[in-house]
């Protein structure tokens, strides 16, 4: 049976979007900082309509939202299944369509070689990218994160991931 959850909307100015100039002490407190920055809640945009089913949503998703009536297309850009809320932002240029931090579970990421180092520039690649990205991957805490050299569409993590190096597949992260 589904439940009934609510479609918040996040502004994209945003306080959320903002660079802000904080030295960290670590990379791993920079890239928390980073992931959680984007842990939306209730209170950072305005209700807007409800939904029936949060498992018929993914991030990136912009049919089915079926609220109408907004200068631009509604994007889901995040997902709460805890709260059952769903978050969107207007137009294919919002902010939070975009980002250069992923975080997978260990159990998401195979990996074909043993000794995978971190800290070690992975060329990515994924049906959505069409050019060079590269990323870091860390581990904190029994997850994987990608820090990316570029900005990717937030859809990505909804397709197979391989990461390499020197053409040859180190690891494939389905999320």
């Amino acid at each position: 049976m589904s439940k009934k959850g609510q479609i918040v909307e996040i502004p994209a100015n945003s306080s959320i979007y903002s660079d802000d100039n904080i030295s960290f002490k670590n990379k791993e407190q920079e890239i928390l900082y980073k992931i959680n920055k984007r842990q939306y809640s209730l209170f950072d945009g305005f209700i807007v309509g409800e939904h029936y089913n949060i498992n018929e949503y993914k991030l990136g998703q912009r049919k089915g939202i079926n609220i109408g009536g907004k200068l631009n297309p509604l994007y889901v850009i995040g997902i709460d299944r805890n709260e059952n809320r769903l978050f969107v932002g207007q137009g294919n240029k919002h902010p939070g369509l975009f980002t250069n931090i992923l975080d997978f579970s260990n159990s998401e990421i195979n990996f074909i070689e043993q000794n995978f180092p971190d800290s070690t520039k992975y060329l990515v690649q994924s049906p959505i990218i069409n050019s060079d990205i590269y990323c870091e991957l860390y581990n904190y805490n029994n997850s994987i994160y990608l820090e990316l050299s570029d900005n990717v569409h937030i859809d990505i993590i909804n397709y197979p991931i391989n990461l390499l190096i020197e053409n040859n597949i180190k690891a494939i992260i389905i999320k």
